[in-house]
């Protein structure tokens, strides 16, 4: 789809390392990103449904 990223900008790559090797984003890469604790004090939902997704993205082969 592209989600609005120009054609050109679609192929660009970002390396860097984790935990000492080599690693890639692309465009469509998914990341999941920690939720401080105040997200889940503020709204616990929130906590909720991102627990739920991880679980998903985990059980479709996420690691």
């Amino acid at each position: 789809q592209g989600f609005a990223i120009p054609k050109e900008a679609q192929g660009k790559v970002a390396k860097f390392d984790f935990h000492g090797q080599p690693a890639e984003l692309k465009h469509g890469s998914v990341v999941i990103a920690a939720i401080t604790s105040c997200t889940n004090t503020s709204n616990p939902s929130v906590m909720l449904g991102a627990g739920l997704v991880a679980k998903k993205a985990h059980e479709l082969g996420l690691q």
